[in-house]
């Protein structure tokens, strides 16, 4: 029987053929030739041929001699034509192949039939679809074979193999070969992409609410990096020490997601989290060492610390069982689900990577993906509860400052509406003060003085209306300070003008009012209305007692450059000297004046008449 030929299977269009069976021998061995040099060292291996069962490295050569399909061939075989094609499950790390001593597939470097050094590119357990073109298989003759050669290289033992073959039909056989590379490729970018993911959200949670959420991005960032090693890692360095990396990536991914289980669980395990941590305290020495030595030299450490992981991680599952028979929650019920999957899942895994005797374990699809699912979505689970109860506290301190708040707000306006209260009584009885003491100072004086005058019997009837009318114009500037001025001071003037015109003429005054209008002044309160009615009042009282003048030119103007409003009151009278001591009517001017927060100027020469001028800054509404 030829070597290679097994059982047929039928397709969907055309016969497929599962080889089970090949030849093998030590280095590379690609032609007849080098059949003669190698002398007699074919032996005949089943497939799958595990290397890991035998502790075999290094670089072999499997031989398959396959007949052209025609009349009378009933088993395995290569016709001649488009669409033959050859499947590979696995084969591991680095493969190169040749048909009929012509080279095919190169996925390993080959230096020579005696030192074949096999340099790993893009293996793993990623299946190998190969369509033969029809010149390279031979015609169909009887007896004529065709001689199909696989250069299989690996640096460790568990890595190395060959998988069964398929032959047959690339359509008949590119069913398989897309569910096994899709579900190997696609998860692992599945994983890779999600992690990426996860590892941004879960470092934006631990920003914005300070909480262990680093733990889950730790978890996803290992596990992308365990799938980015995977994808890409082949490519850039030995396989062997992919390996190491990935397993002890994984064994960290699964040590960060185990220190996320006794917070959330409300367990207390301080010996086993320090066993945690000083497990992953040792992981930068031990990827330190295993990149600086070889698998040989480092490869038994690099196991017994992923073992460590692995253990430590079963015990996780053990307090996750414990705290759900306490203390049960759906949390619990689901952390304890994700724990038990992973550990499930990697058991499986190491169970045919490392332990199992099956040569058919070396075909197994890589689970490493599922494991990474099931401790992301314990790291998820993690992450929900703890932003769940943040948002929660953070709920009850939101009410708590709301209730608060509302309190404070209830005894603030209590607080003023008793200061309201007390400010306008207080206002009122300043007020009733302001206009005691203005009623005092204006209208009890005129009647002190109209009193006296009166009791001395010395006074003509016109001195006593003169009085009388003084008497009256003071209880009338004393009424009209109580009275609102308006949006215009120039009404303020008006009331002034309108009380003082009939005294005027009478003293035979002419008098020139040249009144702009004047905006409305904020900080004029009540009190300083009065002192500026009254200052102009005695302006006008000191010009027809003293300054025997005939005319009385009142300006009132604002200027918009400097938002002042300025009054000036001018007479053509006998004037005095301005620069000695004025006298007490002169002070009160000046008292008013400040009072208002005015600037007073009192110009005066001897026969120049008198000129009086007040300003002030406006301050807007």
């Amino acid at each position: 029987m030829a070597h290679g030929q097994g059982q047929a299977l039928p397709g969907p269009a055309d016969q497929v053929w599962l080889l089970d069976h090949a030849e093998r021998a030590p280095g590379v061995v690609v032609t007849d030739a080098d059949d003669a040099r190698q002398g007699p060292g074919w032996q005949t291996v089943g497939l799958p041929d595990s290397w890991r069962l035998d502790g075999r490295s290094g670089t072999w050569t499997y031989r398959l001699r396959l007949p052209t399909c025609g009349p009378g061939v009933a088993g395995a075989c290569l016709a001649p034509r488009p669409g033959s094609a050859l499947w590979i499950p696995r084969v591991g790390c680095g493969v190169a192949l040749w048909v009929n001593g012509q080279p095919v597939l190169r996925l390993a470097e080959v230096n020579g039939p005696e030192q074949g050094q096999g340099r790993d590119l893009d293996r793993g357990k990623r299946p190998i679809m190969l369509t033969m073109a029809p010149s390279l298989l031979r015609d169909a003759r009887p007896g004529l074979d065709n001689d199909v050669r696989l250069v299989v290289s690996s640096p460790l033992a568990r890595l190395g193999g060959l998988s069964r073959l398929w032959v047959g039909t690339e359509a008949s056989l590119n069913a398989r070969h897309v569910l096994r590379d899709v579900f190997l490729t696609g998860s692992a970018v599945t994983t890779l992409s999600t992690s990426a993911l996860l590892t941004l959200a879960g470092l934006w949670v631990a920003w914005r609410i300070r909480s262990e959420a680093w733990l889950f991005a730790m978890v996803s960032l290992l596990w992308g990096l365990r799938e980015g090693l995977w994808l890409m890692g082949y490519r850039f360095m030995p396989g062997d020490l992919v390996a190491a990396l990935g397993d002890l990536t994984s064994g960290a991914a699964l040590l960060v997601a185990c220190l996320t289980l006794p917070p959330l669980l409300g367990e207390r395990a301080p010996i086993w989290c320090r066993l945690i941590v000083g497990a992953l305290a040792l992981l930068p020495v031990l990827i330190w060492w295993r990149v600086s030595h070889s698998e040989a030299e480092a490869g038994s450490l690099v196991t017994g610390w992923f073992y460590m992981a692995h253990a430590l991680g079963l015990w996780g599952s053990v307090i996750s069982i414990a705290s759900v028979w306490r203390k049960p929650s759906w949390p619990s019920a689901l952390i304890l689900l994700g724990c038990m999957g992973t550990a499930v899942i990697a058991g499986l895994e190491n169970w045919h990577d490392k332990q199992s005797l099956d040569p058919l374990s070396f075909e197994h699809l890589r689970l490493a993906p599922l494991m990474a699912l099931s401790a992301l979505f314990v790291a998820c689970v993690f992450v929900y509860v703890r932003v769940s109860a943040a948002l929660a506290l953070e709920g009850r301190h939101k009410e708590a400052l709301q209730q608060e708040v509302a309190a404070q707000r209830q005894e603030l306006e209590a607080l003023h509406a008793r200061e309201r209260q007390r400010a306008q009584t207080e206002a009122v009885i300043d007020e009733r003060a302001r206009i005691v003491r203005d009623m005092h100072d204006g209208l009890g004086s005129q009647l002190v003085g109209m009193l006296s005058t009166v009791e001395s019997g010395t006074f003509t009837r016109d001195e006593l209306l003169d009085e009388l009318n003084e008497a009256l114009n003071q209880m009338r500037l004393t009424i009209d300070s109580l009275e609102p001025i308006g949006e215009d001071l120039s009404s303020l003037l008006g009331q002034l003008r309108f009380r003082l015109d009939a005294r005027l003429r009478k003293a035979g005054f002419k008098v020139m009012w040249e009144v702009a209008p004047l905006p409305a002044d904020a900080h004029l309160s009540a009190s300083h209305i009065n002192h500026l009615q009254r200052l102009l009042y005695e302006t006008f009282s000191n010009v027809i007692k003293h300054s025997g003048a005939g005319s009385v030119w009142v300006h009132a103007s604002h200027d918009e450059t400097s938002r002042t409003n300025r009054i000036v009151i001018r007479d053509d009278g006998r004037g005095f000297e301005a620069g000695r001591p004025g006298g007490r009517g002169l002070r009160n001017l000046a008292h008013r004046a400040a009072q208002l927060g005015a600037d007073l100027e009192v110009r005066s020469r001897p026969g120049e008449g008198t000129q009086v001028s007040l300003s002030w800054a406006v301050k807007a509404m």
